[in-house]
């Protein structure tokens, strides 16, 4: 019986070439959609589950909660967080932290160049699984200049030859050290939340002497390893008392300055368990940037879609072919075919059908996936032989798409009686306004998309857009690569050199670039109110360079010594935030901001957007402190002539920096670089709406093939009787237009 299902339905797909490559396709259209959206999901699930011991591996956060009743949840820690832990509770094998920083780096063979690098303890290794090429886990960071790096690292640094052994120099800014390569790091899987190229001991992080005792600064990562995974809620309920002991100092500050309410759960510590804290973009510091659980639902619900569109495309071209197929029914009935038995035989033909779907959609995969990759900035792959997810996902698929497709015209054409099926009544009555809410569903949910889509467009037209409150067209971007007054003298000297270039406008510098919230100090007014206030680094030059627009008051003057010890200028949120009417002239009398003390406020500027403009401008005050570095230069450039330009840039860098790294970036570039995830998700949702389009007018395209089919009688009748060419359009189309 099996093999003659089989053969009939052979028979059918070869016999109606056009139908089925319309309905094979469609399917494998929406069976490719759902596979991709496996893989995101299937990888966003996976990650940090190569490590041994997962469900003993907890990352400890500090969760505050504010006198609005707003709960923070913070990754970052006090330094002596991790060694108190391990003497305090015997239940904790190992503890580690996480600093990252920056640094040049340079070999005997390679010229300088700024990585990134991770400050961590020598216990490292005894939590994370993150094999070596060389060297031993067991003594990877045992000596206090040992580093381990990427294999990739490995090969850029060094080339082929062995690396073990090897010397590089690491240039903080403002300490220069040699370290000894004790271990090359495997490639560390993309479903990792810490990543690494070098990684070095926790004794060179930055200010780590000043802060290695310190309970009021929260700047390291902790994570821990515990010998029994059913002892966390245990450990939980004694972090209570502990935070109690040892965060006594910072929750009485905390509750000064009026960050925390006075109830006793108001700053707690908390375990969460590793292989969550990719997908928990609520805790803020983290050493990668959670992923929102949102983009896989959003993503589900594409895939979802299209598979849907793609299964009503099939529906409706059943039934509109079941006509042909009634005189078979009524021929298999009155031989003595079941119900049941015509049921196996449609739905063996949707199996069929979803079968070669899947082929082909696992084809579509594969010629997409590198492109899926750069839009979801992922590095997914089909792992077909190992593991069970993939084999099951591929026959869920066959089974809803044979169900969901086949299984009404299943049994629709089933139910037909033998004499009406052999006398050719009329059996359609009534499935014609069927099709027709399937075909109005259909072009529903493509719209939908196509909305989306538009929305999204929008959006991210009107950010792009938007006026960020100064100029940052034409602008070079050069970090100083230092820490201290360096950068004061390095901005100094490079003006100076390119004193009376015409293709040079200005030329000024600040502490923290553009993008990112600069560090903060508090202010307490007299009435006991605290706020938090952004304080940036600038030189005098800066608001002019930006062409900010001064509201009250004046800009920062090069003729008043005064300004760089007294003197602020602050945005218009800060006034709003104090309530201030005659903001100029106001002196910070309980402010104690870096070497200033209580400065005044020689002007107001319009807000600017100094932080992504996914966030409010906050309130900042900018000052002239000459103790504070200058890590950023800021060139702006003349239009055009921009190659010879930088060419000059760098050529003077050399002058007044010889040796020093010179590096550099747009900053319009950078702005741009902010609304890459939402550009990302527009494209992915612009390419499901193209797809449900076309699966969606193949369809219809099908339909409408079968319906001038079914009327060739009645097209050459009217013909004959003079209708025209655009008549007999109109009216072929007129209902599916009227329904689209």
């Amino acid at each position: 019986m099996f093999k003659h299902y089989c053969i009939i339905a052979f028979r059918n797909l070869y016999k109606n070439k056009i139908y089925s490559i319309i309905n094979v396709f469609g399917l494998a259209i929406g069976i490719a959609c759902s596979i991709l959206v496996f893989l995101y999901v299937q990888d966003e699930l996976s990650y940090d589950s190569f490590h041994n011991n997962t469900d003993r591996i907890f990352r400890v956060n500090l969760v505050s909660k504010a006198p609005s009743g707003k709960v923070k949840y913070m990754a970052g820690q006090p330094l002596p967080l991790a060694r108190t832990l391990m003497a305090t509770f015997p239940e904790i094998e190992h503890v580690t932290r996480f600093i990252e920083g920056t640094a040049v780096v340079r070999s005997s063979t390679h010229d300088p160049s700024k990585e990134k690098v991770l400050f961590t303890d020598s216990d490292v290794f005894h939590i994370f699984s993150f094999p070596l090429l060389q060297g031993s886990t067991e003594t990877a960071l045992a000596e206090k200049n040992d580093i381990v790096i990427s294999e990739a690292m490995a090969q850029r640094f060094f080339g082929d030859e062995v690396s073990l052994g090897r010397i590089l120099t690491l240039n903080f800014g403002n300490s220069v050290q040699d370290f000894i390569v004790s271990g090359v790091a495997s490639k560390i899987p993309g479903n990792s939340s810490i990543q690494f190229d070098f990684l070095i001991r926790f004794e060179h992080s930055p200010n780590f002497n000043k802060l290695s005792t310190s309970w009021n600064a929260w700047s390291a990562i902790t994570y821990i390893k515990i010998a029994d995974a059913a002892r966390q809620i245990d450990l939980q309920d004694k972090l209570k008392l502990f935070t109690k002991n040892n965060y006594v100092d910072m929750i009485r500050t905390w509750q000064i300055l009026g960050w925390i309410n006075e109830d006793e759960d108001a700053l707690k510590l908390q375990l969460q368990p590793l292989q969550s804290v990719h997908l928990d973009p609520t805790v803020e510091g983290g050493l990668l940037t959670a992923s929102s659980p949102v983009y896989a639902y959003i993503l589900t619900g594409i895939g979802f879609i299209v598979l849907l569109i793609a299964c009503i495309n099939f529906t409706t071209l059943s039934i509109g072919r079941a006509e042909s197929r009634t005189m078979e029914v009524g021929l298999r009935k009155t031989l003595g075919a079941i119900k049941t038995q015509l049921m196996r035989q449609f739905w063996g033909e949707a199996l069929l059908f979803s079968l070669l779907a899947l082929l082909t959609g696992i084809m579509l995969v594969e010629v997409f996936l590198p492109v899926f990759n750069t839009l979801a900035n992922k590095s997914l792959s089909i792992d077909y032989l190992s593991g069970w997810q993939t084999p099951v996902v591929f026959l869920a698929l066959v089974l809803f798409t044979s169900m969901t497709a086949g299984g009404y015209p299943a049994l629709f054409l089933s139910q037909y009686k033998p004499v009406d099926s052999l006398k050719n009544s009329n059996l359609f009555r009534g499935r014609f306004n069927l099709n027709r809410s399937l075909i109005v569903v259909q072009f529903t949910l493509s719209v939908l998309l196509i909305i989306c889509t538009m929305v999204m467009s929008d959006q991210i037209s009107w950010l792009k857009s938007r006026n960020p409150g100064f100029d940052k067209e034409q602008v070079v971007v050069i970090p100083t690569n230092t820490k201290d007054q360096a950068g004061e003298k390095l901005l100094r000297l490079y003006k100076e050199e390119l004193k009376g270039q015409k293709n040079i406008i200005a030329i000024t510098g600040n502490s923290d670039g553009f993008n990112k919230e600069p560090g903060w100090v508090s202010y307490g007014s007299q009435d006991g109110t605290n706020w938090k206030v952004n304080v940036m680094r600038v030189d005098e030059d800066f608001v002019k360079t930006f062409d900010m627009e001064i509201l009250q008051g004046r800009d920062f003057s090069k003729e008043i010594v005064s300004d760089a010890t007294s003197a602020i200028v602050v945005n218009e949120a800060l006034v709003k935030e104090f309530d201030w009417q005659n903001p100029v002239g106001q002196v910070f009398k309980n402010f104690n901001l870096l070497n200033l003390k209580e400065p005044e406020i020689i002007g107001v500027i319009k807000d600017f957007n100094y932080a992504s403009l996914h966030e409010n401008v906050k309130p900042l005050a900018m000052v002239l402190e000459p103790d504070e570095a200058i890590k950023y230069i800021f060139v702006k450039l003349s239009p055009g002539a921009i190659s010879q330009s930088l060419v000059l840039l760098r050529e003077s860098w050399f002058e007044i920096a010889p040796g020093k790294l010179f590096g550099y970036y747009f900053l319009d570039e950078e702005f741009d670089m902010q609304y890459r995830s939402e550009q990302r998700w527009l494209q992915i949702i612009s390419y499901a709406a193209w797809f449900a389009i076309i699966i969606a007018c193949i369809g219809l395209f099908g339909l409408s093939a079968l319906m001038v089919s079914k009327r060739t009688k009645e097209i050459g009748i009217r013909k004959v009787l003079g209708a025209s060419v655009s008549e007999i359009i109109r009216l072929l189309t007129g209902e599916f237009a009227l329904l689209v």
